[in-house]
């Protein structure tokens, strides 16, 4: 079932609340999908699991096949729907950047500088790492997590279990 929001952002927003998948249409006609895929699996075997129940993954992926002229509201749109997201102060994101096109650099930029002008940096906190494969392939991941996270510290803890195992790989 759909659920229009009401976000303080510039686009109509609709929640899925059956799939958990936020969409929105721009002024150029353009979908949108924002998802948060239940991510809790890549923190087993760390230290801290029993803690952590509310990992999930970010991606946006623009349904629409049209290029988009550069339009800042969907940065602000994509802004008010994470600032809902962490709402429940237990959520929190894990992402990496997808490296199969050699646009890693460019999603991590993106998405630093979507995190430096969010209305949510004041609550979130943000951990940045680098897992080098070779001199050709780096993936770039970043946890968020909410200030007021009964576990963050157990969160955090086990980010770098993940990323110390996987740098090891």
């Amino acid at each position: 079932m759909k659920e229009e929001l009401n976000l303080p952002c510039p686009y109509k927003v609709t929640l899925d609340t059956q799939t958990f998948i936020y969409s929105f249409i721009t002024k150029n006609l353009i979908e949108y999908n924002v998802t948060f895929a239940d991510s809790v699996y890549l923190f087993d075997g760390t230290s801290a699991r029993h803690h952590i129940t509310k990992v999930y993954t970010l991606n946006i992926e623009k349904m629409s096949l049209i290029k988009e002229p550069l339009d800042l509201d969907v940065r602000k749109t994509i802004d008010g729907i994470i600032t809902h997201f962490f709402n429940d102060p237990e959520n929190s994101i894990i992402y990496l950047c997808d490296a199969g096109d050699k646009k890693e650099l460019l999603r991590r930029n993106k998405f630093n500088d979507w995190y430096a002008k969010s209305h949510y940096k004041n609550e979130v906190s943000k951990i940045d790492e680098s897992i080098i494969v070779d001199q050709d392939t780096i993936y770039y991941t970043c946890l968020l997590y909410h200030n007021q996270n009964p576990f963050k510290e157990a969160l955090q803890n086990s980010y770098n279990e993940v990323i110390a195992s996987l740098k090891d790989k």
